[in-house]
């Protein structure tokens, strides 16, 4: 993924340098304490907030605009088979969280 948003990236150093600073990352999360993943907390809502409205952004762009999304028939015959399709992997992602 990193080589797709940085495709200057080839060199593998900067893949281990990345990575140092990740784990660097989460050792001062680990040192700090439950205050510093509060603290990001904080930070992470808003900024997950505004990754998902850019992404809005650039797929409506990428599709011509809302019209053509809305506008595009369902790919379901009825609603049974949209809920068989959309409650199966969300059963899925419950059970996995209870384990």
């Amino acid at each position: 993924m990193l080589l797709i948003l940085w495709p200057a990236i080839t060199n593998l150093a900067w893949v281990w340098v990345c990575f140092g600073a990740f784990w660097i990352l989460n050792m001062v999360v680990i040192w700090r304490g439950i205050e510093t993943i509060r603290f990001l907390e904080g930070i992470g809502a808003p900024f997950m907030l505004a990754v998902g409205i850019l992404l809005l952004w650039w797929i409506t762009g990428k599709a011509g605009g809302l019209g053509p999304v809305l506008s595009a028939p369902s790919k379901f015959h009825s609603t049974a088979e949209f809920l068989r399709f959309f409650f199966r992997p969300s059963r899925a992602w419950l059970a996995s969280g209870l384990r």
